[in-house]
Order: structure tokens, then sequence, then C-alpha cells
């Protein structure tokens, strides 16, 4: 059974976005304008839907064009971004995904859009043809992992839910096909724009409509996850407000710590909610951990009052940190690297991988 628009917004861990009234959030759109033989076409680039600290219920965007030569057409990419009310958040998805326009969307909901920017941006539409892809949890983007999709937020773990265009070639294609130019030309907009790399790790966000959540942010992007060393660095020391997890009575601390791809501690801490917003643990740790760990990584699970299992609520995990247990691996490697490519290469000159004086030219 595949996901519907439907079992998003039903989505717990999507709440912030649809089940919190009052609330505010920010919808970003990026659209391309190419200018053809045949007049202005609209492409939908990628979007996303997310948590901000104040509404204004109408569109925003650049008030100047800025097309630009692109092989043999023109374009440009426009950001349009609606702050608006939480408590539409279902009806706007809902009309965003049947193909509605910009211009009738905002009669509908009563959104402000300015008559200028209405004859730029009023005729767009989404897709109506598109997939749901189910929320996921997506660590920080400073994290020492690098594979798959991170959260947009360099300390800050995402729930990632999308709604997402099924043909998401049709984008980069002109009349001479699949146009690497234009492909170009989105990538360097779209990198300058929102700061992601969408010439690798976060190509698969192109045609997307990306629903985020950062449980450990507050509307403002303030942090409300801290991790710190304590007593001595004898001790790892975890505080968590909160504000976006008020629905759980209990949690479930994991802490790890990783030397060298292997994980030298992982200990689990129950902890009640208590009487405030805020649960704090620590974690003893054996003497010397901190000279030789890489990375820390915590992960954090809620229980609900009656519930038999715990949901995952946020993730966290360091940049790499080199020790010196994992420097001298990496020598290690690059000294065996070096004497097997020999081996193989005798053309290189060094038929005895014994000369240290050229090895130690290589490896430093």
């Amino acid at each position: 059974m595949t996901t519907e628009l439907k079992d998003l917004m039903k989505d717990a861990r999507l709440a912030r976005l649809f089940f919190m009234p009052g609330r505010a959030w920010a919808l970003q759109i990026w659209i391309a304008q190419i200018q053809t033989d045949d007049g202005l076409e609209n492409r939908f680039v990628y979007g996303r839907l997310l948590p901000y600290s104040f509404s204004l219920g109408g569109w925003s965007a650049s008030s100047d064009d800025k097309f630009e030569a692109v092989g043999d057409w023109r374009a440009q990419v426009i950001r349009a971004i609606l702050y608006i009310d939480s408590d539409h958040a279902g009806e706007l998805l809902g009309k965003l995904s049947k193909g509605d326009n910009i211009k009738e969307i905002s009669r509908s909901l009563d959104l402000k859009l300015s008559d200028s920017l209405e004859m730029r941006i009023g005729t767009f539409s989404f897709s109506d043809s598109y997939v749901c892809r189910p929320a996921a949890l997506l660590l920080n983007r400073d994290a020492h992992e690098h594979l798959g999709p991170q959260s947009p937020h360099g300390s800050a773990s995402a729930f990632s839910a999308a709604i997402t265009t099924v043909d998401k070639e049709q984008l980069f294609t002109t009349a001479r096909g699949l146009d690497q130019e234009m492909a170009r030309f989105l990538v360097k907009r779209m990198n300058a724009d929102t700061g992601l790399d969408f010439s690798s790790k976060d190509a698969a966000r192109f045609g997307d409509l990306e629903l985020l959540v950062f449980p450990t942010l507050d509307d403002h992007e303030r942090e409300l996850l801290d991790v710190s060393w304590a007593d001595g660095r004898k001790a790892l020391v975890v505080k968590l407000n909160l504000t976006q997890l008020p629905s759980f009575s209990k949690f479930f601390v994991h802490a790890q710590i990783m030397n060298d791809a292997q994980r030298i501690f992982s200990s689990i801490a129950s902890v009640d909610k208590g009487a405030t917003d805020v649960i704090e643990c620590t974690f003893e740790l054996p003497d010397g951990y901190w000279d030789i760990a890489d990375s820390v990584e915590i992960e954090i699970h809620g229980l609900k009052d009656g519930a038999f299992a715990a949901t995952s609520c946020c993730t966290f995990q360091t940049g790499r940190r080199k020790s010196l247990a994992t420097d001298t691996n990496f020598h290690l490697q690059a000294l065996l690297s070096y004497f097997f490519s020999v081996a193989s290469n005798p053309a290189t000159g060094l038929e005895n991988p014994r000369n240290n004086r050229r090895i130690g030219a290589t490896i430093h």
C-alpha cells in the first residue's frame, strides 16, 4: 500500500506542521521560468514546508526578473515564500497536490498576492503526477556520517517527508533532450539559494516538496538539545528541552562513542519527564575515552503513557574528530596501499617496497 498525502498529515512526527493550532510555518517554493519560442514555461524545482516564528498570510518574492542565457534559452529561478498559520497547512497542500495554481489557492484561502507577483507566478501549479515519501529521521548535516540524505541544519536532525514529482528528468529537459547546461544552471542557483548540495548529496531533493520538522529547534531556530563533556571530560551530559516533544512522558537516551569506526561505548538511560519540560542525564565514561573519541552519537526515543513501544524523537552526531589511534591507522592504511600499488605496478621503478625515503615522501 502506497503512502498518501493524508497519511503524511496524520503522522505524529509531523504534528508541528498540522496539529498545533495557532503556530506558524513557512512554505518556500523555487520555480524555474524558461523563455522558449512558445512563451514562458514554469517548472517546479524544489520546495519545503517548515516551522516558522510568525505568519503574514501572504506571498513574497524578489521583485526583479533576472533571466540568464542558458544554452539556447533564457531562464531564471524565483523563490516564492508563503508565511501562514499552521491551521491552513493541510488544505494548502491538498490544493497544491490537486494542481491548483497559486492564484486559485490564494483566492480560496484568502492569501495576499500582489498584482505584480500574480503576474509572475500566479499561473504556477504543482505537478498532479506525484508520489508521497513517508517521514524519515535525517541526521544533522555536520554529522561525520555522510551516507544518504541529511538534515539541512548543521546541528539539528529533522523528520523529512515529501510530495515528490514522478518525472524529475523533465525539469532538465529542453527541445534538445536532457540539457546539461540547464542542469548546471539549476544546480548553481539552488546551491546558492539553499546552502545545500544539489550536485551530489541533495540531488534527490530536486522535484520534492519537502515537509520538515526539527525536534531539537524551537520556532526561532534556537537549540533545544545540548550535549557536552563534564567532570574533566570523564562524563557526557545530555540535556533536552521538550518544547517540540510535549506528548511523551518517558524518554530513552542512547549514547554511543566511536573510535576508528568501532563502537567503544554504548549505554541507554531511562529518564522520566517530571514536572519540568527539560530532561537531563549523565553518562559516566572510563578514563581516557575523550582522548580517543572520534565522534559521539545520541539517539532519543520517547514513550507515551500506556504505550508499549517508544518512538524515535531525535538523533545527533558530532563531526569526525581524529584521535591518535585513528590517525595512526590512517597512515598504516596509506602505507599498505602504497606497498600493494608498487607490487602491482613495477613501472614505477620502485620494485622494492622497502625504499623508506620514497615511501615517506608518498604518505606525508
